[in-house]
């Protein structure tokens, strides 16, 4: 993936990675239709991102670990709430399912 610019902010980010391999492929996986984010939770997907991006596993599909979610607040001084981290080790959750369901039906 190309690294993130003023040009394409989006580069580096898997739904570049996935828009790019489907533009080759011609196959659209299902991880790019839309998904409502719920009022007042924006900031919970924008800190996925930002977290998931930085992992010490990167965006390979391993599970985001407590070291990550320590590292992300000391290095942000963000404080998160028990509720905060939950709801991000469940959007991991999720990602990793379907990332593991479209490698094993060969997306």
């Amino acid at each position: 993936m190309a690294p993130a610019s003023k040009k394409n902010p989006a580069a580096g980010t898997i739904g570049e990675a996935l828009r790019d391999r489907e533009r080759k492929t011609g196959k659209h996986s299902p991880l790019l239709d839309a998904v409502r984010v719920p009022d007042g939770f924006e900031y919970l997907f924008a800190m996925f991102w930002e977290i998931r991006n930085g992992a010490s596993e990167g965006m390979s599909g391993a599970r985001i670990t407590w070291r990550d979610l320590a590292d992300y607040q000391a290095i942000t001084g963000i404080e998160l709430d028990a509720f905060e981290v939950e709801a991000l080790l469940q959007m991991d959750s999720a990602l990793r399912v379907a990332l593991m369901k479209e490698a094993d039906d060969g997306h």
